[in-house]
């Protein structure tokens, strides 16, 4: 177990040889790089983020205000708003991360001070839990390297266009030199923030997910482990005391991670209102939340989506911006080719919002049924400490105990 510590700039040395936890290593790198680090919130950090905020404050300025100059360039209007777009989910990031850099920090020292090493519950497990986020810092490591050429490229088609990156226009004098110049750096450099600074924030959060979940499996394999072990102590008194001990172990740390990161469903999946009524509430509550998101996601999305091909219409061009050989560039083979590219556009926005919201779905019911476990297991053991005969209080309560503890191998499983 890591000693307590005060926050700090500094990853504490045993994160490195963890097998889940060294993957917050990366993502402190690229996220102080560009002042973001939860951890790392001096007077001139605040100072730099809150400067690349104010830049991309500026930026979606400058794109409402192309847009208004340019009303009749559906060309123009549609790939401003795209960048305006981009602009704003990387500013609103940079904003999260800056209110909720004490929550982080928390969060960060619950991990490394709380968590158990991955290596707690043998070499298997370790080495099982290491593959998994290695596959996670490769997957981030070719995002990355996409989406510097992508912003390479648009960085140079910007240049020989004699545009900025994020197609803005600014009022004079912001558009004559040298001005021009000084906004086109600032616009390259923010363009480099928004592929860093959404990376590494995903990255930052799936650490924090994936150290979640790498807990529960470690707790399902530290339970395995040291049970065989206690079912060949010969003494029936020692065997029960380190039995109860083992219990209220992984009991304590699993209320400690559901407490501190929470993160077969028709059939098996306990109903919310299992626990009560508060707790089926509570859930409903969030369930809600999702959803209004994803319906505003999709509106906005089809918006964008109706944009693109009305502008590919005037332009007599297709929506995914195709060019086929002979005969399909003539008609009637043209018109078919833009239904079907028309189509195509819209099954981008909604299989993936689809596919979103289904994960998320997921996600949420796993979360949801360890909320009704833990709740389940409280209001249920507070029945059975009222009974008053002992034998009987003792077999509900072993019963209480092994039917939670199957459905937490379940939902492990």
């Amino acid at each position: 177990m890591i000693e307590k510590r005060e926050p700090s700039d500094q990853l504490p040395k045993a994160v490195a040889k963890d097998g889940a936890k060294w993957l917050l290593i990366p993502s402190k790198i690229v996220l102080k790089s560009f002042c973001n680090w939860p951890e790392n919130r001096t007077l001139l950090v605040k100072f730099l983020s809150q400067l690349a905020t104010f830049g991309f404050f500026i930026s979606i300025l400058g794109n409402i205000y192309l847009i208004m100059q340019n009303a009749n360039n559906l060309d123009d209007v549609v790939y401003s708003i795209s960048m305006l777009v981009i602009s704003a989910e990387t500013m609103g990031r940079r904003i999260l991360i800056e209110v909720y850099a004490k929550t982080f920090r928390k969060l960060l020292l619950h991990v490394y001070d709380d968590f158990w090493a991955s290596d707690v519950a043998g070499e298997d497990t370790h080495c099982e839990i290491k593959k998994k986020t290695k596959l996670l810092l490769n997957f981030f490591i070719g995002f990355s390297v996409i989406g510097v050429t992508s912003v390479m490229q648009t960085i140079i088609s910007a240049n020989v266009r004699g545009a900025k990156p994020l197609f803005t226009l600014y009022t004079y004098p912001f558009e004559t030199s040298p001005y021009f110049e000084c906004m086109f750096i600032m616009e390259a450099y923010l363009t480099f923030d928004v592929i860093f600074a959404t990376n590494s924030t995903d990255i930052f959060l799936y650490s924090l997910l994936y150290n979640c979940e790498a807990q529960f499996k470690l707790l399902s394999a530290y339970f395995k482990v040291n049970f065989d072990k206690i079912l060949h102590i010969p003494d029936d008194e020692e065997r029960g005391r380190r039995a109860i001990e083992l219990i209220v172990k992984c009991v304590k740390h699993h209320e400690l991670l559901l407490q501190k990161l929470l993160l077969h469903i028709y059939d098996d999946f306990w109903a919310s209102d299992i626990a009560g009524e508060d707790t089926h509430r509570e859930i409903k509550e969030k369930s809600k939340l999702l959803l209004n998101f994803f319906i505003g996601v999709a509106v906005i999305s089809v918006t964008s989506v109706m944009q693109t091909i009305i502008s590919a219409n005037v332009r007599g061009a297709k929506p995914l911006f195709t060019l086929y050989t002979y005969p399909f560039e003539t008609s009637p083979y043209f018109e078919c080719m833009f239904i079907v590219e028309a189509y195509l556009t819209f099954d981008v926005v909604f299989a993936t919002s689809s596919t979103d919201i289904f994960l998320y779905t997921l996600l949420f019911n796993c979360e949801a049924q360890f909320k009704v476990l833990s709740a389940y297991f409280k209001a249920n053991f507070e029945k059975i400490l009222h009974v008053a005969d002992a034998e009987e209080r003792g077999r509900r309560a072993i019963e209480l105990i092994v039917k939670c503890v199957k459905h937490h191998e379940l939902l492990l499983q």
